[in-house]
């Protein structure tokens, strides 16, 4: 089987639509649910009949558990707030059809922040893979665990609907700053007031400044502050479970 695409979601009604609109090209589409309680079920019923529940069991977990339902050669890992660009499917079908020494590839993906395209924020994320080759490991930002060479997948990109408002925004930045914290605590990770003036300077001067945020406009000057301020809350939460314990 060619290419098989896997999503987890929870509440996201909002995104799964566009999401799965920009990949009905693929062969198979998995849905590992958490628990939604709004209609991102029944929209996604239109698109696969391959929808799962499971608890939460966190990111990587709940990765791997949709990686156990895919049957396809190559895996397209997509969140429900992303969208594929026609020119980045062009290009996974063009290089899954073709002979490769690679195991996985990068592919770019572009933010989108208060409507606005974020040129000082692209990135490179691990989302093509051979079929049974990988599973992940992390609580937040989930690493990938496979043998194997890594090539960049050129042509087109992923678009990340980053978003609704800012809101929406502050909510996940402080259960991804929990989580963060609660990982490196459990590694036993320790950070001083140092870190806690710095890190988050220096996140926002990278973002703002190195990588052209200033270009960006206002979004890109509140993208900037945005990142420092996690950086900061999650060495702070961090600090605060070590006085807890």
């Amino acid at each position: 089987m060619g290419v098989s695409a896997a999503i987890i979601t929870c509440n996201e009604e909002a995104n799964i639509k566009r999401c799965l609109e920009s990949i009905t090209w693929v062969d198979e589409i998995i849905i590992v649910d958490s628990g939604s309680t709004d209609r991102t079920l029944e929209i996604a019923r239109q698109y696969t009949d391959k929808i799962y529940h499971q608890d939460w069991l966190g990111f990587a977990e709940q990765r791997n558990v949709s990686l156990t339902k895919v049957t396809g050669d190559w895996i397209l890992i997509i969140d429900a707030d992303e969208e594929v660009t026609p020119a980045l499917r062009n290009a996974i079908l063009h290089m899954t059809q073709a002979a490769t020494n690679h195991a996985a590839f990068t592919i770019t993906r572009k933010n989108i922040f208060m409507g606005k395209v974020l040129n000082s924020y692209v990135e490179k994320k691990l989302r093509l893979f051979k079929g049974g080759i990988l599973t992940f490991h992390g609580q937040v930002h989930e690493a990938a665990i496979f043998n194997g060479s890594t090539g960049h997948l050129s042509g087109g990109t992923l678009i990340h609907h980053q978003y609704t408002d800012l809101e929406a925004q502050l909510a996940k930045m402080n259960t991804y700053s929990t989580l963060a914290a609660r990982e490196r605590y459990a590694a036993n990770k320790k950070y001083g007031v140092l870190a806690l003036l710095v890190r988050p300077l220096l996140d926002f001067l990278k973002r703002y400044i190195l990588k052209g945020g200033f270009r960006d406009g206002m979004p890109g000057f509140i993208s900037a502050v945005l990142r420092a301020f996690y950086t900061f809350s999650r060495f702070a939460k961090l600090y605060e479970l070590h006085k807890k314990s």
